[in-house]
């Protein structure tokens, strides 16, 4: 889970600056695809920060049970 958190955090930043270098290219194809790519990489990064931290917060409260 944290690897694909990581990669998709590097896979946003990496898409920032493709869609920089379609903008100076006035390539509006190439821009939208790596808009869409990047709003999904932020989708699967926010999905991923979201199920880890219900993951934690059940294995926090597993371990008060347990004290």
């Amino acid at each position: 889970m944290v690897s694909v958190l990581y990669h998709a955090l590097q896979g946003n930043q990496a898409c920032e600056q493709y869609i920089k270098d379609a903008q100076e290219a006035s390539d509006d194809e190439r821009m939208k695809f790596f808009v869409e790519s990047r709003d999904e990489q932020d989708a699967r990064a926010n999905r991923a920060k979201l199920l880890l931290s219900e993951r934690m917060d059940v294995e926090e409260e597993e371990g008060e049970d347990e004290g």
